[in-house]
């Protein structure tokens, strides 16, 4: 009798072991979710931030960029000057490896139409990945990526927590942040130090940097950047004062977003490149599980309305050669470039500073561009005509 309890006992447990399997696969959950190991929920979401959307929004846009030879960091400063995105790049990324991307989308790059898809594009030429943490793409090591945007998202949350508890509001502050050419890490975090009027415990070793500057961006996100590139994150102990430790693994996360701020039309091709991860819609919450790069493909984006009106453009200045210039014009507008054999190869590379104003036509930013190359620049048709003065 006591036998056949036994056997009817071991059976029973056997189908409630299939059982939970089984809706565990149909859920998405993985082994460590039903242990009860549930990836960390992030109450302040660091994605939330109007910033963020903001740069979402931008790298979703159409870009049309050409390379051939050309350094990766000097093609990836060119298009954060031209479409006016913020970019940083891992000191473990060779700035230096040559980049030839021609062409539009392809097997390889899909998404190569857009911002985001010419800057990841060149990413993976250079033996790397790019990622967006809050409003600036992120340029470093593939096996890294995932794990450097969770330490952002989570140390974002857990400097608010640490305000909220001292009765410092929840508000995200952002600021500016800008360094010379050859500022060493050290000196840059002292800077961040500075601006925020916050402690940080750690050495960082002697490096040389190239001058640059980002965007109004939370502390969280600036010293993510910072020690990134040495394979360390940093921990929140107070408002005011943090530790540093070496960079783990994790890069799952949970957080709830408004069911509209949502677009649900992705989930099926996200969940191709991301088979673990999950989205729970309960009503007019959508809880999203999974790395950063899960959560920023279902958030809904707004893209600049395509119309058949003459293009306008918004651009900081840029700086560089003359010939990557027009040629990055005559891309962004469709045209062709005929130079003039009288312009000698000297003028072509010359590197000039080029600002454009709010609200300018095609025709109005040649008339700009020709007066600060002094050069002749007209368009004729389908083909912008550069020839001397």
């Amino acid at each position: 009798m006591s036998r056949r309890l036994i056997a009817a006992g071991n059976l029973r447990f056997c189908w409630t072991l299939l059982l939970v399997a089984f809706v565990a696969s149909c859920l998405g959950l993985t082994s460590k979710s039903v242990c009860g190991q549930q990836p960390p929920a992030i109450e302040f979401n660091l994605l939330d931030l109007p910033g963020s959307r903001l740069a979402l929004n931008k790298l979703a846009n159409p870009a049309i960029a050409t390379f051939e030879k050309r350094p990766l960091a000097e093609c990836l400063e060119s298009l954060s000057e031209f479409y006016n995105v913020a970019i940083w790049i891992d000191r473990r990324v060779d700035r230096s490896r040559l980049i030839s991307l021609v062409g539009l989308a392809s097997k390889e790059f899909p998404d190569a139409n857009t911002t985001f898809g010419r800057i990841r594009a060149i990413a993976k030429l250079g033996d790397a990945e790019a990622g967006l943490i809050e409003n600036i793409v992120y340029v470093g090591p593939k096996e890294d990526l995932a794990a450097v945007q969770f330490s952002a998202v989570r140390l974002h949350n857990e400097i608010v927590k640490a305000r909220k508890a001292m009765k410092s509001g929840t508000r995200a502050e952002t600021k500016l942040l800008r360094w010379d050419e050859l500022t060493t890490p050290t000196e840059l975090l002292n800077t961040i130090g500075q601006q925020w009027s916050v402690q940080v415990d750690a050495t960082l070793p002697h490096d040389l940097m190239h001058a640059g500057k980002l965007p109004a961006s939370t502390l969280a996100t600036q010293l993510t950047l910072l020690f990134a590139g040495f394979g360390q994150q940093v921990e929140c102990k107070s408002a005011n004062t943090f530790t540093v430790s070496g960079l783990t693994k994790t890069t799952d996360w949970k957080s709830d977003y408004a069911a509209k701020a949502v677009q649900t039309s992705q989930y099926s091709a996200a969940k191709k490149d991301h088979p673990h991860a999950m989205m729970q819609m309960r009503g007019g919450v959508c809880t999203i599980i999974g790395p950063t790069a899960f959560h920023l493909r279902l958030l809904t984006v707004r893209t600049a309305p395509v119309r058949n009106l003459e293009p306008k453009f918004t651009l900081s200045e840029v700086r560089g050669p003359i010939e990557q210039i027009v040629g990055g014009l005559a891309k962004h507008l469709s045209l062709e470039v005929s130079w003039s054999e009288a312009i000698p190869l000297s003028k072509k590379q010359a590197v000039i500073s080029f600002g454009v104003l709010k609200a300018k036509t095609p025709d109005e930013i040649l008339a700009q561009l020709a007066k600060e190359c002094e050069l002749s620049i007209q368009r004729d048709g389908e083909t912008i005509v550069v020839s001397p003065q």
